[in-house]
């Protein structure tokens, strides 16, 4: 099991603006550019409303005015916990931002699928649709939670041309920037990683091929 280039993120609802993402404003108040480095900005060509790609340190942001996305370039948790340092300095810069959730996001893919993942995707319908139908993907989605957690955990897995793709978001519910910053600055993305190593080994056999 792989992890997806773009898949691992954090990604804030709220009310952003995104003009103050100049890279003057970057180096001065979010991150230490060091000589030789540079913050590369992308703008998108095909719709003039989607916010502009930031890059630094091998991370990207993406300041949209309803919503905040960081994406590490290469997908691990060190580098998704870079991303949380990143919007933990954030909010203690712009504390009233009105925000409304947050998740940390996961993905992966599988190519070499064992019998017990290709059964969970044949379903009890499979033979009277291929009568007259041709399946071309199947997927699964599941929203659970976990006692004492303050998070709801959104799992899809998707089956198509014999490979496995499994996306795992944890939403959690927030009402302040103080309160956002709070659950990152206890090891969000190490505990939302170390449980998603759990849920695919124990519910589908899953062993992730990622040290960090």
């Amino acid at each position: 099991m792989q992890p997806i280039n773009n898949e691992y993120s954090i990604v804030v609802l709220g009310a952003w603006n995104p003009s103050i993402f100049s890279p003057e404003w970057i180096k001065k108040f979010l991150v230490n550019i060091e000589e030789g480095e540079e913050i590369e900005i992308a703008f998108p060509l095909d719709d003039a409303t989607a916010p502009r790609k930031i890059s630094f340190k091998e991370i990207s942001i993406f300041p949209g005015r309803k919503k905040m996305d960081l994406i590490p370039i290469v997908p691990s948790k060190d580098n998704l916990e870079f991303c949380q340092s990143i919007l933990v300095t954030l909010f203690n810069i712009l504390p009233h931002t009105p925000v409304s959730g947050f998740g940390i996001n996961f993905g992966f893919l599988e190519s070499n699928l064992s019998t017990e993942l290709t059964n969970l995707f044949e379903l009890s319908d499979e033979n009277s649709l291929i009568d007259n139908y041709v399946p071309k993907g199947t997927s699964i989605s599941r929203n659970i939670v976990k006692e004492g957690q303050n998070y709801i955990i959104n799992l899809t897995l998707s089956e198509a041309n014999g490979n496995v793709s499994i996306k795992i978001n944890f939403h959690f519910n927030i009402a302040s920037t103080e309160e956002c910053r709070e659950i990152l600055e206890t090891g969000a993305v190490e505990n939302c990683f170390n449980e998603t190593l759990e849920l695919l080994e124990t519910v589908y056999g899953i062993t992730i091929e990622q040290t960090n």
